[in-house]
């Protein structure tokens, strides 16, 4: 069912606290999210 591979497991940890889009794209994501809210 699920096969063990810890470097895919890394590369999602590292994808999470580095995403694709870099800091900027995801903190500006982050900021424009928070300002929606009520």
């Amino acid at each position: 069912m699920f096969k063990r591979n810890p470097r895919s497991y890394l590369r999602i940890i590292a994808e999470f606290f580095y995403p694709r889009g870099g800091w900027y794209r995801a903190a500006g994501y982050v900021l424009h999210r928070l300002r929606r809210l009520p």
